[in-house]
């Protein structure tokens, strides 16, 4: 089931799943992709950034200038980028949908099971709708 937003201004559509994300699931880690195509670029270059902090780290680790604590490392990086992609996972389209509210798109939909699905699930209000023009 998706939602569609609609911009006011710019009649600019885009549609967000109801549920769970598998794309930001398997690659939400991969230089931030899935947000760049979501046009949320501020997530892809945290994600980016994150990414080529731990490439230095990693080449430093690798490198022998901290012996022995490399897989250490490598643990704790690994069980962190697992946290967040579950994290994504469950959170990713909310935080897609939201997003595209605060940049002024809204909800323009007229199935009623779609509207209380929004409001069980993402638990949005009646203003973030587009009102019908009957």
């Amino acid at each position: 089931m998706y939602v569609n937003f609609i911009h006011p201004v710019t009649n600019e559509a885009r549609q967000v799943k109801l549920g769970y994300s598998w794309t930001l699931f398997f690659f939400g880690m991969l230089f931030g992709i899935p947000f760049f195509i979501r046009k949320m670029y501020s997530y892809g270059i945290i994600i980016c950034l994150l990414l080529i902090t731990h490439i230095i780290n990693s080449a430093l680790f690798g490198a022998g200038y901290y012996p022995g604590s490399f897989e250490q490392y490598l643990l704790i990086v690994n069980i962190l980028s697992l946290g967040v992609s579950c994290t994504f996972f469950v959170q990713g389209n909310k935080m897609t949908a939201k997003y595209y509210l605060t940049h002024g798109f809204r909800i323009k939909d007229d199935n009623e099971q779609i509207k209380q699905q929004v409001k069980i699930s993402w638990g949005f209000t009646d203003d973030v709708f587009i009102k019908s023009e009957i």
